[in-house]
């Protein structure tokens, strides 16, 4: 059966890639910002502009984590939309049976990438003390990295087990694999049995989470594909919807600042020592809520999913996870390099990093409309002949079991 994409996922997907891609650009120069969604031992003296920008909900645009929580939600409703609508194991099958090349084709390019940029001296995070940049940023692209790396981070140890040294963003890929695979396999065994579906699904979640706040990112997969269900309700209540998109922007919004205290205030979960301490890491268990919140919004509200399914966030969709795949490394060499040339050039630092974002944005954008061309594209229609292909085997396996076998 066919399903139309849904538009305002597809923007709304775009707008958190979006961002990420500022938010770390925004951590390395401006490491104030950072400091407003993780706690630092130290005081750090915000200038002028941090002050401007870190005014919600401006603090949006690059509330990096909270776009990764975002991601996983839309990942499990997104996924599982045919299972709901047909009612068939099969369209479980095949999205399990391509998910790996899927994700780990692109992910083993902009590894490729990033090992080439590093082997050509491009990559400049040694001189990042030079530049006035966060402190951290010196530790990325240490080295030293040989040619096999890539295929041993590319093919297994970024969607396999998070390791992600020449490119750390792609730790979400693991969770990806990971979360949408379960998901199948839970739905598939217990599709009609509710109860046991969530009880499994938080059993391994418990697991694969470590037992910490993490647990939420693969329980952002088992969320929104439950939304799948309430879509319906959420359609026919306009009202609750715009309610639930309100309330999840200011869940997505949580910071360290003085006006989430109402937040703060609220008690949360200790499940110890069987499950996690959600005190631990508030910022993820708001922003998860958010997150669920946020995307039931959008797929229940047309008028939101009308805006937010416009022209340009549906574009930056299309591109998101090539722009997610790439903007690390490309922040590490084109923003570095850039803001370190014109601060040799004699301009100050706010403007050298004005310089350097738009250098790194034009380069990040450019480049993902050509990744997505040449390795996007193509990585989605081999996962899709694969899948049709393991279809078919299937189906001739099944045809040549005699029925009293």
């Amino acid at each position: 059966m066919k399903h139309n994409k849904n538009l305002g996922l597809e923007g709304l997907r775009g707008l958190a890639c979006m961002a990420v891609m500022i938010g770390h650009f925004s951590y390395v120069f401006h490491p104030y910002l950072a400091s407003l969604f993780r706690p630092v031992p130290f005081s750090i003296k915000p200038s002028a502009f941090e002050r401007l920008v870190s005014i919600p909900p401006l603090t949006l645009a690059y509330s990096a984590d909270a776009a990764v929580s975002i991601f996983f939600v839309m990942s499990g409703c997104v996924l599982t939309t045919k299972f709901f609508m047909a009612k068939e194991i099969p369209a479980l099958q095949s999205a399990a049976a391509k998910r790996y090349i899927r994700l780990g084709l692109p992910s083993f390019a902009s590894i490729f990438l990033a090992w080439i940029l590093w082997r050509s001296g491009a990559i400049y995070t040694a001189h990042a003390n030079e530049i006035g940049v966060a402190g951290w940023v010196s530790g990325w692209y240490a080295g030293p990295f040989m040619f096999i790396d890539v295929f041993i981070d590319g093919l297994a140890g970024a969607p396999l087990f998070a390791r992600t040294a020449l490119n750390p963003a792609l730790w979400t890929i693991q969770v990806e694999l990971i979360g949408s695979i379960v998901l199948f396999a839970i739905i598939s065994l217990f599709g009609k049995r509710p109860i046991l579906l969530i009880l499994w699904f938080m059993f391994f979640a418990n697991i694969f989470g470590l037992q910490s706040p993490n647990v939420l990112f693969y329980i952002s997969f088992l969320a929104g594909a439950i939304l799948n269900i309430a879509q319906p309700w959420l359609n026919r209540n306009q009202v609750a919807s715009l309610v639930a998109f309100s309330l999840g922007i200011f869940c997505v919004a949580y910071n360290q600042q003085a006006m989430f205290d109402i937040l703060r205030m609220l008690p949360l979960p200790n499940l110890k020592p069987v499950g996690p301490d959600f005190n631990d890491n508030p910022d993820l268990l708001w922003h998860t809520v958010g997150s669920i919140l946020l995307v039931a919004g959008v797929i229940g509200s047309r008028r939101l999913s009308a805006i937010i399914g416009s022209r340009i966030p549906v574009f930056l969709g299309k591109i998101s996870f090539s722009i997610y795949v790439i903007h690390v490394p490309i922040l590490a060499s084109v923003g570095l390099r850039v803001a370190a040339a014109a601060q040799l050039a004699g301009l100050k630092y706010e403007q050298s990093v004005a310089l350097a974002f738009v250098a790194y944005a034009m380069a990040v954008v450019g480049g993902a409309i050509l990744f997505e061309r040449w390795v996007d594209a193509p990585s989605i229609r081999l996962a899709n002949r694969m899948a049709n292909r393991t279809a078919r085997v299937e189906k001739l396996q099944g045809q040549s079991i005699a029925p009293w076998q």
